[in-house]
């Protein structure tokens, strides 16, 4: 799946999060009491149809009330705060922006929400209809067709954290510096999403791999410390600076050591290094760690590396060990068909 495309859908998750509380009445002009209203946090299985008539006029036309069922019944995080961040107006509409902070897995998320104000009531901003625009330009690697509906989403939303995210990866797959039609760069564009929230965690992951200097990388690093998206972003950037050897000077000599041991495990298994693997494994220490490690990253890149787990230590002759890496990987993406071609193989090995 390209990158903006899964981007684009781990925030439509996010941000759709809803957990009503309630069908009492609430100050409509007050964004505070009616996000309160709206989310509610630590709440779920909640009737979403207490919460439809809040969403705006723009996005109930893209989105139906049996729509929002559904999506509200596919939600794995847990909303536990939200806040409001700020007000403002552009060409005489007055908006919103909230953060969202969700944990999945022990791990933190922020996400980004816009309210708009119609009517003198507050009301959620979303244009799915758009984003899937978005996403499918860039699958069909139209550039141009992706810059201008992103900006056309921008005209709609001036806060929308999609739009600016498809600008920043049109730009890197097209290799190019700014757009065409506003002349924005690469570094413009990340600091108009900072400026949204600047705690967002997509957000923070696009400013660290696109940063100028290590420097700048390792600030945001930081600020990603503690969520989902921590060990995915460090990753990223050592693949762009190849010549660092020292990954733990940005991501944590403890995420080196797991990275390294992984990579080793499966060397040492290509090269039919048995007895240097067998010193290497520490048996149930090294798969709490390693799967703890990757319990921390995209389900879908954990699932990639518990393959190749499966795969050494199916050569090395552990049996019940690879089939359990293939279990993991199983549960973390049902969705891997290389994983399913390995069944056959490795699947026996559990009896």
């Amino acid at each position: 799946m390209p990158a903006l495309h899964r981007l684009l859908l781990s925030a439509f998750a996010i941000l759709f999060v809803v957990f009503p509380a309630c069908t009492s009445r609430v100050d409509e002009t007050d964004l505070n009491k009616v996000v309160d209203l709206f989310y509610h946090p630590g709440k779920q299985n909640i009737d979403p149809s207490r919460t439809y008539p809040f969403l705006s006029t723009r996005t109930r036309e893209q989105v139906s009330l049996d729509a929002w069922k559904s999506i509200m019944a596919s939600q794995e995080y847990v909303l536990e705060s939200v806040r409001v961040l700020k007000k403002e107006t552009v060409n005489n509409k007055t908006y919103g922006i909230v953060a969202l902070n969700s944990s999945n897995g022990g791990k933190r998320s922020m996400g980004t929400a816009t309210w708009v104000l119609e009517q003198n009531a507050w009301r959620r901003l979303r244009l799915p209809k758009a984003v899937d625009d978005l996403s499918n330009a860039f699958n069909k690697g139209d550039l141009a067709g992706v810059e201008a509906r992103a900006e056309e989403l921008l005209m709609s939303d001036p806060f929308s954290l999609e739009a600016y995210e498809a600008l920043l990866l049109a730009l890197d797959a097209g290799n190019s510096d700014r757009t065409k039609s506003r002349a924005r760069d690469k570094a413009g564009i990340v600091q108009a999403m900072l400026a949204i929230n600047p705690d967002d965690t997509n957000s923070l992951v696009l400013a660290a791999t696109h940063a100028q200097d290590m420097k700048s990388a390792r600030q945001y690093l930081k600020k990603l410390e503690g969520t989902v998206a921590y060990h995915t972003a460090a990753d990223k950037i050592a693949a762009q600076h190849p010549g660092i050897e020292d990954k733990s000077t940005f991501s944590g000599k403890q995420a080196e050591s797991e990275a390294a041991l992984i990579q080793k495990l499966i060397g040492l298994a290509d090269l039919k290094r048995f007895a240097e693997f067998k010193k290497l494994d520490a048996g149930d220490k090294t798969y709490e760690s390693l799967s703890k490690y990757l319990d921390a990253h995209n389900p879908e890149d954990a699932a990639v590396y518990a393959g190749k787990l499966a795969m050494a230590y199916h050569k090395a002759g552990y049996k019940k060990r690879a089939a359990q890496w293939l279990d993991f990987g199983h549960e973390h993406d049902p969705l891997n068909t290389p994983l399913y071609e390995m069944d056959d193989l490795i699947a026996p090995e559990k009896q």
